[in-house]
């Protein structure tokens, strides 16, 4: 299994933010977000104090951002500018990181991308299965996605 609930344990509380690719990244695309990230990272402040902030990258397809909430806020301005950073990222690198409608399931130790609109009927040729856990997007805290992150399939279906 993915060990994606323990991430970022140098974070004890900030926001989070969480982005699923349209395709499975390349290395080169990997590292152009590393590269980017850190760069961003490095300058990235809230009102004139520094953002600490790190990233995971998820079996290619999921790149997951945490601030920490003790040592500065994350102003609106701050998370603009992340936005517009994915903007031109996926610009460049031919890639949507901001489909909502794409959710990651985990499954056989990989992260598999669905269509928000095909889940359940993918639940009923047994591509998925109710048990198999999927990556809530909508989670916006280190603390909310320790505790919910990560989710049973389950759930989602009955939101369908």
């Amino acid at each position: 299994m993915i060990e994606i609930k323990d991430i970022f344990p140098d974070i004890p509380e900030g926001p989070l933010w969480i982005f699923t690719t349209d395709r499975r990244l390349t290395i080169q695309d990997e590292k152009a977000i590393d590269v980017n990230l850190s760069q961003f990272f490095v300058q990235w402040s809230a009102h004139g104090i520094p953002v600490v902030a790190e990233h995971v990258i998820f079996d290619h397809t999921v790149i997951i951002i945490a601030a920490d909430s003790t040592k500065s806020d994350v102003s609106g301005c701050g998370k603009d500018k992340l936005f517009h950073l994915f903007m031109a990222l996926g610009k460049e690198l031919g890639i949507n990181f901001l489909n909502r409608m794409l959710v990651p399931i985990l499954k056989d130790d990989s992260i598999n991308l669905a269509n928000w609109s095909e889940i359940s009927e993918q639940v009923n040729r047994d591509e998925f299965k109710e048990t198999d856990l999927y990556i809530d997007a909508t989670v916006a805290s280190v603390k909310a996605w320790r505790a919910e992150g990560v989710k049973p399939l389950s759930e989602l279906l009955v939101l369908l």
